[in-house]
């Protein structure tokens, strides 16, 4: 009985820990588009007031 209990405590550990990661990873997925997309928005803008 203990070991199931182990056995279902552990995979509930692990799903959570899997869980977990796939959403840091989205969000660091998120935060670096976020950064890409902030500098070349500056980038065009900045060569938008060169041309000017």
């Amino acid at each position: 009985m203990l070991e199931c209990q182990d056995d279902l405590i552990n995979s509930a550990k692990a799903s959570c820990r899997e869980l977990y990661n796939r959403s840091f990873n989205k969000l660091l997925l998120f935060f670096i588009y976020c950064i890409n997309t902030g500098a070349i928005v500056k980038g065009k803008s900045l060569g938008l007031l060169r041309l000017n």
